[in-house]
């Protein structure tokens, strides 16, 4: 018997029952007498599906913070979830009991070494109790070093919670603790898996299917932005957060890593710098709003010393969207808020909110003075969203102040997107991974994604095992993976947006020819927008339809125009109106009277700056038609194809993708293809 455990037995009967605990695997009973219970299972892969799983039982640790431990069986039908996180929580404890052996150990070297990897917060941290208990028996050394590393790990906030698997009942009740290990085996889409919890992120009890209403074909694109939420948001039927707990309740403490916290309503936080948004330290103390003692910021990274630190309230925050407690779902919603504080300039920021196709559906300007709401209301889905500088203050060479914290989130119910989008350019190609959507609404995610010649698909979902088989009559859409993706097009491109929601890069001029298939112009009185194709697409407000026909859409305005000329050189128009968003009640007179909008009266091809290019439309935006398909392409382009559409579909196989336009067969190298949706069926 060891110095520790004979330290443990004689001073610490709690300590020591709950580390002997560690000595078994609790292992859930699968028999073959178990009755099935019909589960959706998400993979670590990011692969959703329902199957019948034969598991009677988990046997379930509930874990204190002093790492004790007390062992109950669940039955599997009594589970509305179960979160399963990447380490279990024994795993922790198990490397404390480790440290904290080391601790007293005969060699000067291991008890140093043991001390500083305790005083690390995402380690000793986390148990705190176990060192007390330790301390309060122990030698004098060992004291003296237990009370060095509980000072270190109360001046260093974590910015990780503690890793727990999280458990749901039906009955309402939600448990932290450790699942064990356990396995078991199931059939789904005609695949037999065998799976064990490290290839599983969560089981939960089907959703059941809804009675939600398709859009019956496109329909005019409403948006509304919001600078005062009275009645609008912060509704039962939206999902809000002040930011004081998580999602099942739990204190969020100051610098905690929010970025993942909120995946079980749907919203998943992220920034374009590296670095994380975490829980600022700042509270809004502004009268009237649905604030609390916690706001949210960027925490970027920098490097000092050799050491990575953190700069508060700098950066762009991001803002994307998932089913809940999927977070490998893509989703979008039609309505979003927050509150954001800024320290001195006002229209400091802007909020941009992004479609699917990565379209600019609304940019909300930050108008107020100390705390400004910035909301976004539409029917077609926002997928993204961003808060960032805004950098069209640089035209009055006003002093901008770049901090920002915001709070009190609230958002409609998150829909799903039935394809991938293209990434974000700051995104590594690697996050965007082969995906196989199903008419059963299963989804299978992989790393890589191979089409066969009958047009059934070959998916890896594990390098190391033969890949899965799904037949071509279940597919409803899929997404190959984007390694190596070369996403921008040549600085020389412009997009075309035609009536039945294709995409095209052209080269403009009287009329666009297009630079896939160069045999086809497209008539000026076909195009629906016209923008820089390295530019993001920014939609106009659908109130500005009923005084003109002709809209130019820039970052904080649009310019209503009367008939658009087309020259080799690029365009003119003739200017009816000029619209800026208004701003907040209180903003002061000097804000009010700056116009930020570039006086334009003609567009110039060759002269056009990406980061500044507005976009023309010439008619009216619609939203896309949900039985029609579309072949997506690296570049940005989208075919669309079905009834009523410019493209049709001809065949698809292995190599390419064949489409017709007009009398012409086009051939595409499923190289040059992200992803590609079939039509819906009768």
């Amino acid at each position: 018997m060891s110095h520790y455990d004979s330290l443990v037995r004689a001073t610490a009967p709690p300590l020591q029952r709950c580390l002997m605990m560690l000595s078994f695997a609790a292992v859930c009973i699968v028999g073959t007498h178990c009755p099935a219970t019909e589960l959706e299972i998400t993979l670590e892969s990011g692969s959703v599906f329902r199957t019948d799983v034969k598991l009677g039982a988990i046997n379930w640790k509930e874990v204190r913070s002093n790492g004790q431990m007390t062992v109950r069986r669940i039955p599997t039908s009594d589970i509305r979830r179960l979160w399963l996180c990447e380490t279990p929580a024994s795993n922790h404890i198990a490397k404390i009991r480790e440290l904290l052996s080391l601790l007293q150990s005969a060699d000067y070297r291991d008890r140093e070494n043991a001390e500083r990897e305790l005083s690390d917060p995402e380690t000793g941290g986390q148990y705190p109790k176990m060192l007390r208990q330790l301390a309060d028996r122990a030698d004098a050394e060992t004291k003296y070093r237990i009370g060095r590393i509980l000072n270190k790990i109360s001046a260093v906030e974590s910015s990780t919670p503690s890793e727990f698997d999280e458990l749901e009942l039906k009955s309402g009740r939600t448990l932290r603790g450790d699942a064990g290990e356990f396995e078991f085996t199931c059939v789904a889409d005609g695949q037999q898996l065998k799976l064990q919890r490290n290839q599983l992120r969560m089981l939960r009890s089907p959703i059941p299917d809804g009675d939600s209403v398709t859009p019956n074909g496109s329909q005019p694109i409403q948006t509304e932005i919001v600078l005062v939420p009275d009645g609008k948001f912060y509704l039962p039927e939206q999902t809000t957060t002040h930011l004081e707990t998580d999602a099942v309740g739990n204190d969020l403490d100051r610098k905690a890593d929010i970025t993942k916290t909120y995946i079980p309503f749907g919203l998943k936080l992220g920034s374009v710098e590296p670095g994380y948004v975490g829980i600022s330290g700042y509270g809004f103390k502004f009268p009237e709003t649905p604030t609390g003692d916690n706001s949210g910021n960027v925490f970027t990274e920098f490097k000092s010393g050799g050491q990575v630190r953190y700069k508060k309230f700098r950066g762009t925050l991001t803002i994307d969207f998932c089913l809940p407690n999927r977070p490998y779902l893509r989703a979008g919603v039609n309505e979003f808020g927050t509150y954001i504080a800024t320290i001195q300039y006002e229209r400091a920021f802007v909020m941009e909110a992004f479609n699917a196709a990565g379209q600019i559906v609304a940019t909300v300007e930050a108008g107020e003075r100390d705390c400004a709401f910035l909301g976004v209301r539409t029917n077609e889905l926002i997928a993204r969203l961003q808060i960032r500088r805004n950098s069209q203050m640089d035209k009055f060479h006003r002093k901008i102040d770049d901090d920002f914290a915001f709070d009190s989130i609230c958002f409609s119910p998150p829909k799903e997107l039935t394809t991938g989008g293209v990434a974000n350019e700051k995104e590594p190609a690697s996050n965007e991974k082969a995906t196989a959507r199903l008419r059963n609404g299963n989804v299978w995610i992989g790393s890589r994604l191979e089409l066969e010649s009958d047009g059934s698909i070959s998916l890896a979902i594990d390098d190391s095992k033969a890949p899965i088989s799904l037949a071509s009559d279940l597919i409803e859409s899929y997404t190959f993976a984007t390694d190596n993706l070369k996403r921008r097009p040549n600085r020389r491109s412009w997009s075309v947006q035609l009536s039945d929601g294709s995409i095209i890069n052209v080269d403009p001029g009287k009329r666009f020819r297009s630079q896939l298939v160069p045999e086809f112009l497209v008539p000026v009185d076909q195009a629906i927008a016209l923008w820089p194709s390295e530019s993001a697409a920014r939609l106009p407000h659908s109130t500005d339809w009923k005084d003109a026909k002709n809209i130019i859409v820039h970052q904080t305005g649009r310019l209503l125009a009367s008939e658009v000329k087309f020259t080799d050189e690029g365009y003119r128009w003739q200017t009816i109106d000029k619209r800026l968003q208004e701003l907040a009640p209180n903003a002061n007179e000097l804000a009010l009277d700056e116009d930020p909008m570039p006086d334009l009266k003609e567009v110039v091809y060759k002269e056009v700056d990406r980061n500044s290019a507005p976009t023309l439309w010439l008619q009216r935006p619609q939203t896309l038609n949900p039985d029609a398909g579309y072949v997506l392409l690296r570049d940005g382009q989208r075919l669309m194809f079905g009834q009523k559409c410019l493209f049709q579909l001809v065949d698809r196989d292995g190599d390419s993708i064949k489409l017709k336009l007009n009398a012409r067969t086009i051939e595409i190298d499923n190289a040059r293809v992200q992803s590609v949706k079939l039509e819906a069926r009768p």
